[in-house]
């Protein structure tokens, strides 16, 4: 067998072999990237979607009920006027009303969603924001006890509702699964990369420019959505979570 012969057997199967693994990781790859889509689908459709959705309702229900149900005439809501008089009956009878037939409806949904979908979380243990919602509905539950006893002297849950926190982790949760969810159907273009994937760890840089650029992308979308909001409502929206 000559040298020639040896070198092109030789080529043939160097080519073969990374012919063959080639395949393989590109198998493995996009087995990978199709179980993440399908991952993220559940996620958005099952859980952050309707979590989104409800998060969104109660807030412009909740400005809305804040300053013009519940306002009084020196435009203060009666459990905020502390230079006033204490709540009359019939402001706390509103307050009943609202917190029965409104907000605790929507506020158990998403408690509900918590509870039967925690499989879908991003992280792998319970944010605060949701133990908050959580822990602010069951206090509530003992108050509405008391009330369908005919006892109105508490009016509030022992644990507030985490408005702050909940729209940040859902906003951001949310669109930033979105966007992911696009770029991985090819709806968004991925911005090139230096360097196989098959070495995450060196994309740790290009990953946190990319999120941060990401929310505050978010955050000035919020910020527009706001102003719409306020134009169309009457009502002054304001931003509960910003950059930090």
């Amino acid at each position: 067998m000559t040298l020639a012969t040896v070198i092109t057997l030789s080529v043939t199967a160097a080519l073969a072999f990374i012919g063959y693994f080639a395949t393989y990781f590109n198998n493995v790859e996009t087995a990978r990237r199709k179980d993440r889509i399908e991952r993220l689908n559940r996620q958005l459709s099952e859980f952050y979607g309707p979590l989104f959705g409800l998060v969104g309702i109660s807030n412009i229900t909740w400005d809305v009920f804040s300053n013009k149900v519940a306002c009084r005439r020196e435009g203060t809501p009666f459990w905020r006027d502390e230079a006033g008089p204490p709540p009359t009956d019939e402001e706390m009878a509103l307050w009943r009303l609202w917190m029965t037939a409104v907000f605790m409806p929507m506020t158990r949904s998403m408690v509900e969603l918590v509870l039967k979908k925690s499989d879908l979380l991003r992280e792998e243990s319970m944010p605060l924001a949701l133990l908050l919602l959580c822990a602010h509905v069951s206090s509530y539950e003992a108050v509405f006890k008391e009330w369908e006893n005919g006892d109105y002297r508490n009016r509030n849950s022992a644990i507030d509702f985490p408005r702050a926190e909940l729209v940040e982790y859902v906003n951001l949760s949310f669109r930033l699964l979105k966007g992911e969810q696009q770029r991985l159907l090819g709806s968004v273009r991925p911005r090139p990369r230096r360097f196989l994937s098959l070495y995450p760890g060196r994309y740790a840089g290009d990953v946190l420019r990319e999120q941060s650029a990401e929310r505050q992308a978010i955050l000035s979308q919020s910020e527009r959505d706001l102003r719409e909001l306020s134009e169309r409502t009457g009502v002054e929206h304001v931003q509960v979570w910003k950059e930090t």
